[in-house]
């Protein structure tokens, strides 16, 4: 709608240099402002009022706020209705550019996001940026790039304000420089950019770029994630189940997983799958948990082949499978996943899943496994080392690897490095590594810990703990422990003599085909 000469003339005498102030409460953007002509700023806001219907609506809640409402009377008058101009030309160009593009056509695509940029279109100077640092359609130009991100940054369109940030951040066509990165990407953030909202909460999670602050990390995360951001929902969920810059609430994880998951995002079904894994969150559930990995695999994430691998090994929610295991392991591998090498190299190590026994083999999967920090192949790698498998026999080599394990908070590795200090009869040594071991539940080492009390090796003398360490162990299933603990019973060592026991422990044992000579074994 438009309003005639008298009332535009009107209305600009009455409002004098109350005109930025109305600008202001209009949201007029910055750059609009600044082309405004001088002695004229008034008329420019009602042009810029006339361009959207929908902005007039604004204006009387404008006027209120700044105590002008006499203004309202001005235009009581008839609005006159006016043609809608025709589309300028560059939006057309831009969009038959962007249908080029799409269908890979760089060549008739650079030729229209050309002529629009340089007729003032924001989209297309982005576009344009995107062609240049890339080598679409004309020769690789950073510095053009830059110069055409800058022009749309400048007009407040969000991607380009993205994509100038990270020519600054790498020091692409401009020296690098991350506090200019930060705030570019923080006005395309403000936006309502999600990517760059994700962006932001990552480098606040990381320290790129900025000092770290995971509750920052959050809000950001949190923003881009409430508008459908697959990566920022993942984020959010580590967050949570973390406890990173939130309380720790697995339940508040498992939702944004899910929201992820739900959007076949393979990472977030992945993610999802280890919290019914775990139970974490929700009700543990094996056959929950092999479905989302299943979604997570199929579409080639290799931490979801990883785990449907070992699901299959274990027979836990499907049925148990050597060949699928190795398969889904193999798959895994071939993007050199860790878990998923160690796998492997476990079925060659025994000759499974359709897999010849093959230790040269295994020893290269156990070898890329180990060099990536996954614990379980440290200890797998450090066991070929001292067994002799693949490689020259080696106990220092196996003793560094077993410690780099352990270092980790690995049982099996707290427990080899127990068990190699024991060998060497430094046992208190070996007593601090299956200490470790024991009481993150591991049997061996809580047997090994019970021998090492009940013979004052590397600690004091303790029946009492001995006892202890044993019944932990032979609970477990262990039957060496069920022997031992059987002893026990039977000798009233740490514990009241008591034969009805001692026989219950050592049928236990002979049940596994373990039968008990009833003397403490470790």
């Amino acid at each position: 709608m438009s309003y005639s000469g008298k009332s535009k003339i009107a209305f600009c005498r009455r409002l004098g240099n109350d005109w930025q102030d109305l600008a202001t409460c209009l949201e007029i953007p910055a750059h609009r402002r600044n082309q405004f002509p001088q002695g004229r700023e008034c008329h420019a806001i009602l042009e810029w009022l006339e361009e959207n219907d929908e902005r007039f609506q604004n204006l009387p809640e404008a006027l209120k706020v700044l105590e002008r409402e006499d203004l309202l009377v001005v235009f009581e008058e008839k609005k006159i209705p006016h043609p809608v101009p025709p589309q300028p030309d560059w939006e057309l160009d831009y969009r038959v550019g962007k249908e080029y593009y799409d269908k890979k056509d760089f060549i008739q695509a650079f030729h229209c996001f050309s002529k629009a940029a340089e007729q003032g279109n924001a989209k297309a100077q982005n576009s344009l940026g995107v062609m240049y640092y890339k080598g679409e359609g004309c020769e690789c130009d950073y510095d053009k790039a830059f110069y055409w991100f800058h022009k749309a940054a400048k007009q407040e369109n969000p991607e380009g304000q993205y994509k100038l940030g990270l020519m600054y951040e790498y020091g692409k066509g401009v020296e690098k420089d991350d506090e200019k990165a930060l705030q570019w990407f923080q006005k395309s953030a403000a936006q309502g950019n999600a990517k760059v909202q994700t962006k932001l909460g990552n480098m606040y999670q990381n320290g790129n770029g900025v000092l770290r602050d995971d509750v920052k990390a959050v809000e950001w995360y949190r923003k881009a994630a409430i508008q459908g951001d697959a990566v920022a929902q993942i984020k959010l969920g580590f967050m949570y189940e973390n406890a990173k810059g939130v309380v720790l609430n697995d339940a508040k994880a498992v939702e944004w997983y899910k929201q992820a998951a739900a959007q076949e995002n393979a990472e977030g079904q992945c993610c999802l799958g280890k919290m019914y894994l775990e139970g974490r969150g929700v009700k543990q559930d094996d056959v929950q948990a092999v479905y989302w990995f299943q979604k997570a695999a199929e579409q080639g994430n290799a931490d979801g082949q990883y785990y449907l691998g070992d699901m299959y090994y274990d027979g836990k929610g499907i049925e148990q499978s050597d060949e699928e295991a190795a398969e889904w392991f193999r798959k895994a591998a071939n993007q050199g996943q860790a878990g998923g090498l160690n796998g492997l190299g476990f079925m060659y190590l025994y000759g499974k899943g359709g897999n010849k026994q093959d230790d040269k083999q295994a020893f290269d999967c156990f070898a890329r496994a180990a060099n990536q920090g996954y614990a379980g192949g440290q200890v797998n790698f450090g066991w070929m080392h001292q067994w002799s498998r693949g490689t020259p026999q080696d106990n220092k080599i196996a003793i560094n690897w077993y410690r780099e394990a352990a270092e980790q908070g690995n049982a099996d590795g707290q427990n080899h490095l127990g068990l190699m200090y024991q060998l060497v009869q430094n046992n208190t040594k070996a007593v601090y590594w299956y200490e470790k071991a024991a009481k993150q539940g591991h049997a061996d080492a809580q047997n090994s810990l019970g021998f090492m009390y009940g013979s004052g090796k590397g600690t004091s003398l303790d029946y009492v703990q001995a006892v202890y360490w044993y019944r932990k162990a032979a609970e477990q299933g262990h039957a060496v422990a069920q022997c031992n603990l059987g002893v026990m019973y039977e000798n009233g060592m740490g514990i009241a003599l008591d034969y009805v026991q001692a026989a219950h422990w050592y049928a236990k044992a002979a049940k596994q085909g373990n039968p008990c000579k009833k003397t403490e074994r470790t």
